[in-house]
């Protein structure tokens, strides 16, 4: 091939294909459809017209007035308020989360006494070893499910529950290890 004038060796030239109106056809909504080589292109715009656009005759210098007259609304603190206060929002979630935290750690404890001061259960734990290692892989696993399951986080009966299992879990195997 000649790469000076694009021709081939047989003196052919590539052409452009053929105009055809069909190629440019004009729909409300896709906007301009062209034919390019085997695939179509495609010019996506939403139907009307953009008579709401205002183009200043002489956009002001550097640092000079805005193209808008209006000012911002002014920020108030009451407009972010709506039934509760922010504040009020902020304690209620912060209570909930630490009666949570706090029924964990008391049913936690409970489960590590049962464990400290049973004596039957004690021996058990010390005959079956196996115990401490299988809850030291379903607390694993649950902490694996909790970090990535998102769903299991975000709906309310089964993240309770996921939670509640965890806590069983983890005092049974906290309660295995400390004997």
């Amino acid at each position: 091939m000649d790469q000076t004038n694009g021709s081939t060796a047989e003196g052919l030239e590539l052409q452009p294909p053929p105009y055809s109106p069909s190629n440019y056809e004009q729909n409300s909504y896709t906007g301009m459809a062209y034919q390019v080589g085997k695939g179509n292109i495609a010019v996506v715009s939403p139907p009307g017209s953009y008579n709401n656009m205002v183009h200043p005759e002489d956009p002001p210098a550097f640092g000079g007035d805005q193209y808008c007259s209006e000012a911002p609304p002014m920020y108030t603190y009451e407009s972010e308020e709506t039934g509760f206060s922010v504040a009020s929002i902020r304690r209620g979630f912060v209570r909930k989360v630490y009666l949570t935290l706090v029924f964990q750690l008391l049913f936690t404890v409970g489960i590590i006494c049962a464990f400290l001061y049973w004596d039957t259960l004690r021996t058990w734990v010390h005959e079956n070893y196996w115990f401490s290692y299988t809850m030291m892989s379903v607390v694993v696993v649950l902490i694996v499910v909790l970090s990535c399951c998102d769903n299991i986080r975000r709906q309310v009966p089964l993240n309770f529950i996921a939670l509640g299992l965890f806590t069983v879990a983890e005092g049974l195997m906290l309660g295995s290890v400390a004997t």
